[in-house]
């Protein structure tokens, strides 16, 4: 049996950036001072097909451009056949691992937007509705992609300094560390939308991060298991000329504690609030990193599990189950307590660590990056890019593409 063994493609953009989103054929990229940049990524595939072979270009689609067809079921079927996943990869037997393109070329044009004051934490975009958490507060504006250089009304929404941000089923979720979790609508209005007095609400004491898990929410905090906060919603109909989405949630209930159910799926103790107590070994901590969806990966120790949650709408129960996808398992080359931050990519995390930035999915552990970098950003929720890795790095921005061989 082969090992399996990650192949990276990476494209590089210099600059000096913060933070970047891909949306709607579409590079949004922010730069250093606040600025909101554009460019399609046309441009970027006609960047990368003058500069690399017919192979790499082809590569460049399926790993970047348009992960979603890697993601098919007819693509998967293809690459079953004998010799068609080889040729496929044929650009990496002549390269490392790693296939760097530099795209010097690319031109991205200022958003004739008003810059938003404070240091830039996180950015959302959902429906055209542009959020960006600052030091100084919670922002909104709007995108056009028909008119992606042509900026909108600028409205602060929140005064308080907001570490992290979600936005999805028609709201925006914030959050503000001590001063908490805070919730609202969002108004898709085409009308005087910016006029609107639209006020957050406060939902949790405290929030270091939120993560959609489905609809409903996971709440950070300083406790080893983030809260479990379910939501409430509605179904609308979907005009057939609107993005608009057909679910919006409209609150949600108070958060829940997770730790009994979690502890009971990694078989612990449920007296034992945060150790399992091994004689050879001493105290080992479990604590929850981060999640994929439901899919939540568990610190237990040295090694790292994931445990998969279960919500029922009916009986408003939570169950957890240890995932048979992913067995428990140690890597020398990942301390759980080193992780600073995880992310969702199909079937697995992207974890950042001081140094370097590693995937982890059903196949083992994969180096991706080994270097520190500033900022990292996935779209697992994405139609075109729901594998593809933006990272935000000292003097440049690059989106990667991943493919692990099993075979």
């Amino acid at each position: 049996m082969n090992t399996p063994r990650a192949h990276v493609l990476r494209l590089d953009l210099p600059g000096h950036w913060t933070d970047g989103w891909l949306y709607k054929e579409h590079l949004i990229l922010w730069s250093d001072a606040g600025q909101m940049l554009v460019c399609p990524v046309s441009s970027l595939v006609d960047s990368v097909q003058r500069q690399v072979d017919h192979e790499i270009a082809v590569i460049a689609d399926f790993l970047i451009f348009r992960t979603d067809w890697k993601r098919s079921a007819q693509f998967k079927r293809l690459m079953s056949l004998a010799g068609t996943e080889e040729s496929f990869l044929a650009g990496f037997d002549r390269q490392p691992d790693e296939v760097v393109v530099q795209v010097p070329d690319v031109q991205l044009e200022p958003v004739s937007a008003e810059r938003v004051s404070g240091f830039m934490l996180d950015s959302g975009i959902y429906n055209n509705c542009v959020y960006v958490g600052t030091t100084d507060g919670l922002f909104e504006t709007r995108f056009d992609p028909d008119h992606p250089t042509v900026g909108a009304e600028v409205v602060q929404r929140l005064q308080k300094r907001v570490s992290a941000l979600t936005a999805r089923y028609s709201v925006v979720n914030t959050s503000a560390d001590d001063e908490g979790l805070w919730f609202s609508r969002m108004n898709f209005d085409d009308g005087l939308w910016w006029k609107e007095k639209s006020v957050p609400r406060r939902v949790a004491e405290v929030s270091r991060g939120n993560s959609f898990a489905e609809r409903d929410l996971l709440n950070y905090t300083d406790d080893p298991f983030p809260g479990f906060m379910r939501s409430a919603g509605e179904k609308e109909e979907r005009r057939v000329d609107s993005d608009s989405p057909r679910w919006r949630i409209t609150g949600y209930g108070d958060p829940s504690d997770i730790g009994g159910v979690m502890k009971s799926a990694l078989g612990l103790n449920r007296e034992i609030a945060l150790f399992d107590l091994e004689p050879d070994r001493g105290s080992r901590q479990v604590e929850v990193l981060g999640n994929s969806d439901k899919k939540l990966l568990v610190a237990y120790g040295e090694s790292l599990r994931v445990v998969n949650l279960t919500v029922s709408r009916k009986a408003q129960g939570i169950q957890a189950k240890a995932s048979d996808s992913f067995p428990r398992f140690s890597d020398p080359a990942v301390d759980p307590s080193d992780i600073l931050s995880t992310h969702a990519v199909d079937d697995g995390f992207l974890v950042e660590l001081p140094d370097e930035v590693r995937l982890i999915n059903s196949h083992g552990s994969f180096p991706v990056i080994s270097e520190a970098v500033a900022h990292i950003r996935t779209f697992a929720n994405s139609r075109r890019y729901p594998d593809v890795v933006l990272m935000i790095r000292e003097d440049c921005v690059s989106l990667l593409g991943i493919y692990v061989t099993t075979r």
